[in-house]
């Protein structure tokens, strides 16, 4: 459930990082650094903020779920659960070899 019901910029911002795993009031820690950080351009600094927090959270190799699975025992978070089932051998980002997968479940 997000924290505010209204489509602001903040508001979305804060979602996105309610998403994530941020407790609220970690989200409004984050959000008033974000402020402080640009002030004259607010909603395209928040914008592009939350276009890059999505982007991150994208699968690398499918490019079209979540990543929910870390590498072990690397600890990289690159991937979906369908891909990582797949990928055996190595980590994707540094191709470190792999004892396991491990599936990232957010609350």
């Amino acid at each position: 459930m997000p924290f505010f019901q209204i489509e602001h910029p903040w508001a979305v911002t804060v979602q996105a990082l309610a998403e994530f795993g941020y407790s609220e009031s970690e989200a409004k820690i984050a959000l008033n650094i974000f402020k402080n950080r640009n002030a004259t351009s607010d909603r395209e600094f928040v914008l592009r903020e939350n276009q890059r927090l999505k982007e991150y959270m994208i699968c690398k190799i499918c490019k079209n779920k979540l990543c929910d699975t870390v590498f072990l025992p690397c600890g990289h978070r690159v991937s979906c659960w369908g891909c990582a089932s797949l990928w055996e051998k190595s980590c994707f980002h540094c191709w470190k070899p792999l004892n396991g997968a491990v599936r990232i479940l957010d609350a």
